[in-house]
């Protein structure tokens, strides 16, 4: 119920206020958590070109902030990621909890994209997190017992293969799986 309180204040008074809305959202009883109809995701979507590029930064900062609280840290990396600030990608990779896979050793869930410079970004905005990247791996893996490593050169492999540089790209994969298996870092 917190994401509906902090996003809504309370729910009787929002639903008393908005009640065109209790189709479109509600708290799922079974979670706890606030639920956004999908089609009334889809129509929102469609709105976004009536923000101000400032309300937009204000939204996603808000929501990057919101996850970090929550623990939900791979939405969080992928607000910072559209607000362009890589270095709070890289705050939210070096306060990751590590989780137990069924063996002895500690990682960090990689989603589908190592690279979180995701859609709409430049070639400057994936150097940009390339860069980050490779700041942060060295630490995150010298603190965190090897925590991350080869992450650097997943995010290298990526960013490579994006632009179609295929050579590029089988190195870096090949350097992630080496620095990544020594570590026993086996999500990269």
């Amino acid at each position: 119920m917190a994401p509906l309180r902090e996003f809504a204040g309370e729910d009787a008074a929002f639903y008393q206020a908005n009640p065109q809305a209790a189709t479109f959202l509600w708290v799922d009883s079974f979670t706890g958590q606030f639920q956004i109809h999908p089609l009334y995701l889809e129509f929102l979507k469609t709105k976004g070109d009536m923000l101000s590029g400032e309300e937009k930064r204000g939204g996603y900062h808000w929501a990057a902030g919101w996850c970090m609280r929550s623990q939900i840290y791979s939405d969080a990396m992928e607000f910072y990621a559209k607000l362009k600030d890589y270095l709070g990608v890289q705050s939210v990779l070096l306060t990751y909890p590590l989780t137990i896979a069924s063996g002895p050793y500690n990682y960090a869930k990689i989603d589908s994209h190592a690279c979180l410079g995701g859609e709409n970004a430049g070639r400057g905005d994936l150097d940009l997190f390339l860069e980050a990247a490779r700041a942060a791996a060295p630490c995150i893996s010298n603190t965190f017992a090897g925590l991350y490593s080869g992450y650097d050169d997943l995010v290298a492999c990526e960013t490579a293969f994006y632009r179609a540089q295929t050579d590029q790209a089988k190195y870096h994969a090949y350097r992630a799986i080496q620095k990544a298996g020594v570590k026993k870092q086996y999500s990269i």
